[in-house]
């Protein structure tokens, strides 16, 4: 990929916030026949399996699989979006809906910020300990991309791993 033209590069790139743009208008649609918490999980495993794609993408990936991988993690970000934000905003009173939003839109901010730093704090750690090992620039490059791409896929899974530990705990304790 790092042959590509900066117009090519762009594309690529584009190809997450595409999917995302895509999804919302539809999972504003299904939220209104569905559970947004099976929404929520259908959106975390669709944006997962787009990261996990890349994290083990072989090292000579192909642009259209990348730019697919990219573009169904953006569908599956744009419907876990759209649900987090039903779930919020239902959890409160009418009239605090405001404030549910804005509780819904801060959360997500201080994420994408906080995850955004942790992996590129995660990404330079890998690189630096490939290149430590005695690997080549662009191998120990590669290294710390995969890794934070195979970390990044496991995050969407966070919350479907701790929702189903929490409702088993219920059940054990009979709740």
């Amino acid at each position: 990929a790092a042959q590509l033209s900066v117009p090519a590069a762009g594309l690529l790139l584009a190809a997450q916030p595409a999917g995302a743009m895509i999804a919302a208008p539809i999972a504003g649609r299904l939220a209104a026949r569905l559970s947004p918490r099976l929404l929520l999980q259908a959106g975390s495993l669709i944006a997962a399996a787009g990261l996990a794609w890349i994290g083990f993408a072989g090292r000579q990936a192909q642009i259209a699989p990348l730019a697919l991988s990219m573009f169904a993690n953006g569908l599956g970000v744009g419907l876990f979006q759209v649900a987090y934000f039903d779930i919020v905003t239902a959890a409160l009173p009418r009239a605090d809906r405001g404030v549910a939003g804005s509780l819904a839109m801060a959360t997500r901010t201080i994420g994408v910020v906080a995850g955004a730093t942790l992996l590129m704090l995660t990404f330079q750690s890998l690189d630096a300990a490939a290149a430590s090992a005695g690997a080549a620039p662009e191998d120990a490059f590669l290294a710390g991309i995969r890794g934070v791409f195979r970390i990044a896929a496991a995050v969407p899974l966070l919350p479907l791993l701790l929702g189903g530990a929490l409702s088993l705990s219920r059940r054990v304790r009979g709740c």
